[in-house]
């Protein structure tokens, strides 16, 4: 049995979809085990340059098998032309498996982001805009909608996205003035989404300790970066989730005695997208040198938001912090 973590150790973007590619073709399965949309690995693979945003990255290896993990936040129009992309460069798709207990990321909630996000003013948090805090209060709320729900009887599932609706509904007409979001476009668009996903919903809790106990290699792949986490990050400009070590068990439902490595990802220097601290950060043309031009998929502009990334010196003091969380 070996379960390796892939752990971001700042506040994301060092590489660990790079990471992850580069070991998946030593692993038999790679799970993702939090964050949702608002991930973006960049890879290559052969000639051939890779952006991922909800897949695992091992799915390019045809031995693989690819498992979006309970952790996660999914939004399946996303998720789907993620597919169609894979797909169209010949990727077989069979190995890919999401766990039904994953929430879904509707559009009321990437509405709810937007505006919340602007009703903050200066105290914004600089999110991607895709809905994930939102998705992640609904199931802390016990009011989130699941992938396993897309299999429901109609009614069933409407009336689950009802209760959901009901609070984003009070938030959007109430405090932010818009209007409501009506449930008939939502049960469409739910229904639409369990004829694309139906195929590919699995008992991933299953799969993943069914590898473990047949002495296969697990890989798990983290998003953002342990300075990020929902705890111990920079609160509150910090993610939904937990990117840290006790996000790979909570977000698999694997036991800590399932990890035999856990491998920090780190970068010469750092980056950040979005508010916050950041010490060392440097401005002016020493930071244009180090983000780069933009003109290839290395340089340090987001691959989900495409915004240039902030930059300064390696932070030792924080980096320590993150090896000890």
């Amino acid at each position: 049995m070996a379960g390796i973590a892939i752990i971001g150790a700042q506040w994301g973007d060092e590489g660990k979809g790079k990471i992850t590619h580069l070991l998946s073709g030593l692993a038999d399965v790679v799970v993702r085990f939090g964050g949702g949309p608002n991930a973006g690995h960049t890879v290559m693979h052969g000639d051939t340059t890779f952006k991922f945003h909800q897949i695992p990255s091992g799915i390019l290896y045809p031995h693989v098998q690819a498992i979006m993990g309970n952790g996660m936040v999914v939004d399946p129009d996303e998720l789907w032309q993620e597919m169609e992309m894979l797909r169209q460069a010949g990727v077989d798709l069979s190995r890919l498996m999401l766990s039904g207990n994953i929430h879904l990321i509707f559009p009321y909630h990437r509405l709810l982001d937007r505006r919340i996000e602007h009703l903050s003013g200066d105290r914004a948090i600089g999110t991607t805009g895709r809905g994930i805090g939102p998705a992640y209060t609904d199931k802390a709320a016990r009011r989130g909608v699941r992938v396993q729900d897309l299999l429901l009887p109609e009614t069933e599932l409407a009336q689950r996205l009802h209760h959901a609706l009901q609070f984003a509904n009070t938030l959007l007409v109430h405090l932010l003035r818009d209007d409501p979001v009506p449930l008939e476009a939502m049960v469409e668009r739910a229904q639409v989404w369990r004829e694309r996903l139906a195929p590919f919903i699995g008992d991933a809790f299953a799969a993943v300790h069914h590898a473990l106990h047949t002495d296969q290699t697990v890989l798990f792949e983290g998003a953002q970066g342990a300075l990020l986490d929902l705890d111990h990050g920079t609160y509150p400009f910090v993610t939904s989730s937990h990117p840290t070590v006790g996000g790979v068990l909570a977000g698999t439902g694997v036991g800590a005695g399932a990890l035999t490595r856990v491998i920090g990802v780190v970068k010469a220097f750092q980056t950040r997208v979005g508010s916050g601290p950041m010490p060392t950060e440097v401005s002016g043309e020493l930071a244009e040198r180090l983000r780069g031009s933009g003109a290839n998929p290395w340089d340090e502009f987001g691959t989900t938001t495409g915004r240039p990334r902030r930059v300064g010196w390696l932070d030792g003091v924080a980096l320590r912090y993150s090896v000890c969380s």
